[in-house]
């Protein structure tokens, strides 16, 4: 399992990569004033190019002709989605930081909310892609920009009018974070286990 992730570090070790992640942070996080985003944006872009570089080298059928387990393959795709959540909000503190020397009003206010949002977002987006991508390969790729917007423009539109319309949620805030975070875990770990159940009964 190491050696896959060496594989994949190499794969996304490159000044492009690093360019367009603190660009997607810059954006997001700066110029549309939404932390959360720009964290998340990284994030996924890391997620959405190994699979594309995976695809593009056809790497997955290199990796099938090794003493590697599928389920090695599949868990690893899993554990990197959280490593690049982690990433994201790297991400995301260091340009905040560097910014707030241009725009000392700027803040980079990276708390326990912003840490909630991306790794709820990317938890329930990674458990709804991983399975089509393992089932119909890049196919799946180019339908995920699709969900991923509209799933932003959801949550952009939810955001503040949640919390009128419903007041318990308002009053019970953190209860509900915690809650929709364990479900997500929970939505990832099932997602995990379909994957699994694909990718080995998967002809390649």
């Amino acid at each position: 399992m190491l050696s896959l992730f060496r594989k994949d570090l190499i794969v996304l070790s490159k000044v492009r990569t690093l360019i367009i992640i603190a660009f997607y942070a810059l954006i997001f996080g700066i110029v549309f004033n939404s932390i959360t985003m720009g964290a998340l944006f990284s994030s996924l872009y890391l997620i959405l190019e190994l699979i594309n570089q995976d695809e593009k080298y056809d790497t997955r059928r290199y990796i099938n002709s090794l003493p590697v387990k599928r389920n090695s393959i599949v868990g690893v795709k899993y554990i990197e989605g959280l490593i690049f959540g982690a990433v994201g909000i790297s991400v995301m503190a260091i340009v905040g930081f560097i910014y707030s020397f241009i725009d000392l009003n700027f803040k980079p206010n990276i708390n326990l909310t912003v840490i909630w949002g991306v790794f709820s977002s990317v938890l329930i987006l990674s458990s709804l892609y991983f399975p089509f991508y393992f089932k119909f390969g890049k196919v799946a790729y180019y339908f995920v920009f699709i969900a991923i917007v509209a799933f932003l423009a959801c949550l952009f539109y939810a955001r503040d009018r949640t919390l009128d319309l419903v007041p318990i949620i308002a009053d019970n805030l953190t209860a509900v974070k915690i809650f929709a975070l364990i479900l997500s875990a929970v939505l990832y770990v099932i997602s995990y286990f379909i994957s699994v159940k694909i990718y080995n009964t998967k002809e390649l």
